[in-house]
């Protein structure tokens, strides 16, 4: 078995109180649970009975350790670990673009299952087609163009800006640049970030979302390019019969929480009146 990584986890929670319930956010490929620290404060303020764990997964922002092979179910293993280990059972796990089936994986594996997994912005089937034209394969590329140290974080971003990339993405990738002797260190190791992303895009959770023991609630984006007319269609269908429930936002694209935060952030709470 793959040795675990050590996780962060960071909880967020209203004033003083302790929640009665949890929720785990697990962000997407490069990022960090920081990025969802300010929707998750938006949701604890809305609803103080619950709280909110934000996870830095196994390759990503204060997460340490993990061996090879670097695969979904391994980061979904890590997830697991270290929940139990800190004694949380949450009752919904939320995973965006490829924290999505990370999400989907550990709320199968967890001692005592949630009531809700929230799909963002995700197809739940393979991708094998997709990894060749990938947003993140062509974002990787160009990191290894760059030098492996920087004098000054703008030299980081006018790197990928000059590469054809845009300012706020080259903010949003500088957030990993750690500082060592020699310098500003971009600290992703590259070619793990290929591994896990490539089994990312094998992994498929159509066949086990009939009998998921939990709710599934799937959120796309209207303007969304990472789900295609036939995925929607298939998501469509699903909800019909029952699998899952989808519901779109007309005003976002792939980033849901920064694109229509508001109306992201009525999807769950809509949810959690309805499980009260």
């Amino acid at each position: 078995m793959t040795e675990s990584a050590r996780l962060h986890l960071a909880r967020i929670v209203e004033g003083e109180g302790r929640p009665r319930r949890w929720i785990v956010f697990v962000h997407g490929i490069l990022g960090s649970g920081a990025n969802w620290a300010g929707f998750a404060r938006r949701l604890t303020d809305e609803r103080p009975d619950w709280g909110a764990v934000l996870v830095d997964l196994r390759l990503h922002g204060r997460a340490t350790g993990g061996a090879a092979p670097h695969t979904i179910e391994a980061a979904a293993r890590d997830l697991v670990a270290s929940l139990v280990a800190e004694g949380i059972a949450p009752e919904a796990l939320s995973g965006h673009s490829f924290g999505s089936k990370v999400a989907y994986r550990a709320a199968l594996e967890l001692p005592i299952s949630p009531r809700t997994v929230w799909l963002l912005d995700a197809d739940p089937g393979p991708r094998p087609a997709a990894a060749g034209r990938s947003t993140v394969l062509r974002v990787i590329a160009a990191l290894r163009a760059l030098p492996r140290h920087f004098a000054r974080r703008g030299d980081f971003t006018s790197g990928l800006t000059e590469q054809g990339f845009s300012a706020s993405l080259a903010g949003w990738l500088g957030k990993n640049l750690k500082r060592d002797s020699e310098g500003l260190l971009l600290a992703i190791d590259l070619d793990a970030i290929e591994e896990i992303l490539e089994d990312y895009h094998q992994v498929d959770l159509w066949p086990d979302l009939a009998s998921a023991p939990f709710a599934v609630e799937v959120v796309i984006g209207k303007r969304s390019e990472v789900i295609g007319p036939a995925v929607r269609a298939r998501l469509s269908s699903a909800s019909e019969a029952g699998i899952l429930r989808v519901h779109e936002i007309p005003d976002a694209g792939h980033w849901l929480h920064i694109d229509a935060p508001r109306a992201l952030l009525g999807c769950f709470l809509a949810r959690m009146s309805a499980e009260d």
